[in-house]
């Protein structure tokens, strides 16, 4: 009788042991899964060319698309489109407005006919500034950091805000 326990015991803990052993081999798995998660998506950070002053036209803002080597949790792309903005010429200066929306983070379009920005999604609209004039939207577009080169490339430092609160993070 004691021969049945004592190889019972024995047989519970070398499966306790495989059962660590198999737990162990499997952690580091686990954080490579994991830890994309607490690190979160980043913007970036460094200009982007998007377009030329040859590109824009004669009236109206100018649809970019933001393109750059791009990297999550889990993959890198070197020509990945992370995002879109519209350009706008103040005189000699070039602004850019970001596409998405300050409520719920659809994509604003512009209109021709009316002048200004619209987003389709629940009616937000914004003066050709980006000023917010009626609807959800509980901000003005967010304006996003512009510079142009000598030759005429517009370069922008494409950023995503929060959406749904007044305060643009």
């Amino acid at each position: 009788m004691a021969e049945t326990s004592r190889r019972g015991a024995l047989s519970g803990l070398a499966k306790a042991l495989a059962g660590l052993l198999g737990l162990g081999a499997l952690a580091p798995l686990a954080g490579a899964f994991l830890h994309p998660l607490r690190r979160g998506v980043q913007s970036l950070r460094k200009p982007v060319k998007v377009a030329s002053l040859a590109d824009f036209p004669a009236q109206g803002p100018l649809r970019a698309e933001v393109v750059d080597e791009h990297h999550d949790a889990w993959m890198r792309t070197e020509q990945d489109r992370v995002g879109a903005c519209w350009l706008r010429k103040d005189g000699a200066e070039v602004r850019a407005l970001s596409v998405v929306c300050p409520h719920l983070g659809c994509a604003v379009d512009w209109s021709p006919e009316e002048q200004r920005y619209r987003c389709p999604c629940h009616d937000a609209r914004f003066d050709a500034a980006g000023k917010r004039l009626s609807g959800p939207a509980p901000r003005n577009m967010d304006e996003l950091e512009t510079r142009v080169d000598g030759d005429g490339s517009v370069w922008v430092t494409y950023r995503r805000f929060p959406v749904g609160t007044a305060r643009k993070g």
